[in-house]
């Protein structure tokens, strides 16, 4: 599903959705993948630290600003996040067709996160930031990203997850 950070429609649909997997996993967490360094992969480090600090939300969260969960480092957290949880919602950065930059996708699937390195299946679910076209011919094409496209889907992601934390908390208890 293709969401529109500025149509309220899309941030009903997601918070809907967002909260059904809340509602699915007894123990869920959240995966926020990326490098804040890095303006076109700092996507989830900027929700993650969004949502503990801002939003305090008290779910699992791993990834944020000063503990970046990168390529070499996700396999080893990963591994350690299934030991403790039983449902995964990733949030990464993604590259995407050029109508489709500036724009979020979900699915309730697992996704393929390091994708020019190691691409790995991670996850129950999945939010990705589409911020940049492909095709992808320099990483340091990842430092040129417009970084208000990326601040203003981070602060739409952590506010509509805080919302499906609330809504799901309304209908399941213990959450």
């Amino acid at each position: 599903m293709i969401i529109t950070v500025n149509q309220t429609s899309s941030r009903q649909r997601l918070v809907v959705e967002v909260a059904k997997f809340f509602m699915q996993y007894q123990k869920p967490a959240i995966l926020c993948v990326g490098n804040s360094k890095i303006i076109g992969d700092c996507f989830g480090p900027l929700v993650g630290e969004s949502l503990i600090s801002k939003y305090k939300i008290p779910i699992h969260i791993y990834g944020r600003k000063d503990r970046n969960i990168t390529s070499s480092s996700l396999q080893d957290f990963y591994t350690m996040i299934l030991q403790y949880h039983d449902g995964i919602l990733v949030l990464d950065s993604a590259l995407c067709p050029s109508p489709y930059l500036g724009t979020l996708s979900f699915q309730d699937t697992s996704c393929v996160v390091d994708i020019l390195h190691h691409p790995q299946k991670i996850g129950n679910s999945h939010i990705l930031a589409n911020v940049k076209a492909y095709p992808l011919e320099q990483v340091a094409q990842l430092y040129l990203v417009e970084k208000d496209m990326v601040r203003r889907l981070v602060d739409f992601t952590a506010y509509t997850i805080q919302k499906a934390y609330l809504m799901a908390k309304t209908y399941k208890t213990p959450l």
